[in-house]
């Protein structure tokens, strides 16, 4: 056993490698105290409970998935990005985008999920809101921004799910959508 200090840091980077090599089920106190070389406490240390890392861990596998955002001219630039992070994603982490939920509390891990997506609405927002394509006049009850992006979002991360190679079919869906909104 390693006598040496550990973070929480390094902790999640181990919880990140398991996840990527064994999925998510892999991810248990006693699993990361060997893979981090600790005795479990050092683990409890920073994470009271396997619930807590297996939060921990989802959000820290999220943000790895994630961590390239740019700013974006166009809207079909930012789901570009959106739509290659998830398949970089679903390849570093085989299985995660499927099982992840289903491996903590509905509630709690819900509230996570949102937490790590509120990165991508907001980058998302941001390309749509100022994007000079885009006639913002196409948005109103009947179509608020906040349900199409959440729509766009999910459409995304259900075609990485089936594995599909691209985006451009919901890519011509918008485009469509909205010049036929714009040109009415």
């Amino acid at each position: 056993m390693k006598t040496a200090s550990i973070d929480s840091e390094e902790i999640l980077a181990q919880c990140r490698k398991l996840v990527s090599r064994q999925g998510i089920e892999a991810v248990d106190m006693r699993t990361v105290a060997s893979a981090c070389n600790v005795s479990v406490g050092s683990v409890y240390r920073y994470f009271p409970n396997k619930s807590e890392l297996l939060l921990h861990t989802v959000a820290s596998v999220w943000n790895d998935i994630l961590q390239d955002a740019g700013e974006f001219n166009h809207f079909s630039e930012a789901l570009d990005w959106f739509y290659e992070a998830l398949r970089k994603g679903q390849k570093k982490y085989p299985g995660f985008l499927q099982v992840h939920g289903q491996s903590i509390s509905a509630t709690e891990g819900s509230r996570k999920h949102s937490q790590c997506l509120k990165q991508v609405r907001d980058i998302m927002m941001q390309a749509l809101e100022t994007d000079p394509d885009v006639d913002q006049n196409v948005f109103d009850a009947d179509m608020p921004k906040e349900k199409f992006l959440d729509t766009v979002i999910l459409s995304a991360s259900a075609l990485v799910q089936r594995n599909e190679k691209d985006c451009s079919v919901l890519q011509e869906m918008i485009d469509r959508c909205l010049k036929y909104r714009r040109n009415r």
